[in-house]
């Protein structure tokens, strides 16, 4: 981690002793005291030592943060902390780490008591990103004011890093009967195949004669049979509308756009963790990008990166996200639409469902279910 910045300063303390040997000083010039001399050489010594000490527990140390993997927005979540001592003789003492990375609020830091010569030492400290999106972080200040407090000297360290943070997650506690109903829509029985070819696997007991693929079974001596998509399995749709008309930002202020857009975005998330964990397939949509149905912890972090960089469009963006939508022939099952106006209308690929019920919900807070039950 490369050192940016040296800062030098006296603390209150050392002010004050500092102030105490300059009158001690001019006492002794006056009434050539030999007391009052020995006593400016004893102050002096403690002002020259401290400085000397404090210099040499900043050398030679190389500091390393290290982020967890997955950072979520208003979530806090733990940094780790290594400082090396590369000195071969002289430990370092009194130590203090601060973060200038979190914003609005006092720093982060974790207080290193000793780092033996040659060794290193680990602690922690929490810290909470307020906002998704891509964040450069902020450097690290190292100071210390060993051995007597009178000099504080601090390194500030560019740790030259950027961190994705994902939208806030919050669990989905109360689904209405309305969304459960159309959850189980996706699990009802169909009888037959499914109408969507996937490929050729080997004959497993219980296939039916009809299902053999008889070019592939004789060119590997095995019998190989196709298989279909099954159309029953549960499936979800997000589609996420950033966009927004023109002048709008202007009425209700970008800082409250942004605001609006972060909180769609938490609630998309919320979305896919939520059908995610109940074993559906999960597809996002967006204007400039689509994540195909997939399951598991790796797709939803897939889903996570997308919603983390997603930025406000202009109202444009809507037709290519309809035309998407189209595309998607009443294979979509269960389809959610999330915009920046605080709204989810609910439909179905057969067509939007209608009704007019409203079901608050506990997470994302201050955003309201539109749950239409179909007449």
């Amino acid at each position: 981690m490369r050192s940016s910045n040296y800062i030098v300063k006296l603390t209150r303390e050392g002010k004050i002793f500092s102030g105490l040997t300059l009158l001690i000083g001019i006492a002794a010039v006056n009434t050539g005291n030999n007391l009052l001399y020995l006593i400016l050489g004893m102050m002096a010594s403690f002002i020259i030592t401290s400085g000397l000490l404090s210099t040499l527990s900043l050398r030679k140390i190389q500091v390393q943060r290290t982020l967890p993997e997955h950072i979520y927005a208003r979530k806090p979540f733990s940094v780790k902390v290594t400082l090396t001592n590369h000195k071969r003789l002289f430990p370092s003492f009194s130590l203090l780490v601060e973060d200038l990375s979190q914003e609005f609020s006092e720093p982060p830091k974790a207080f290193f008591i000793k780092i033996p010569a040659k060794g290193e030492v680990t602690l922690r400290y929490t810290m909470v990103l307020g906002r998704r999106g891509l964040h450069p972080l902020k450097g690290l200040k190292v100071s210390t004011g060993y051995p007597f407090g009178l000099c504080l000297r601090a390194r500030i360290l560019d740790p030259k890093q950027r961190v994705l943070v994902y939208p806030k997650i919050e669990p989905i506690r109360e689904l209405s009967d309305s969304l459960a109903f159309l959850e189980g829509e996706w699990q009802v029985d169909r009888r037959g195949m499914g109408t969507d070819f996937n490929g050729i696997r080997e004959y497993a007991p219980g296939d039916s004669s009809r299902l053999i693929h008889w070019k592939t079974t004789a060119r590997s001596s095995r019998l190989m049979v196709r298989e279909f998509e099954d159309e029953s399995r549960r499936r979800a749709t997000l589609i996420v509308d950033p966009s927004y008309l023109p002048g709008w930002e202007t009425e209700i202020g970008v800082q409250n756009l942004v605001q609006k857009l972060d909180d769609a975005m938490d609630m998309a998330a919320s979305y896919a963790w939520h059908f995610l964990h109940q074993n559906f397939e999960v597809q996002l949509i967006t204007p400039s990008e689509t994540i195909p149905f997939h399951g598991g912890p790796h797709h939803l972090f897939k889903i996570l990166r997308v919603l983390a960089l997603l930025e406000p469009t202009r109202g444009q963006a809507r037709t290519r996200l309809l035309a998407t939508v189209q595309k998607l022939n009443g294979k979509g099952g269960l389809q959610i639409l999330i915009g920046v106006d605080g709204k989810t209308p609910i439909f179905h690929s057969s067509g939007f469902v209608r009704g007019i019920s409203s079901v608050p919900l506990n997470s994302p807070k201050g955003w309201t279910l539109n749950l239409n039950p179909r007449t």
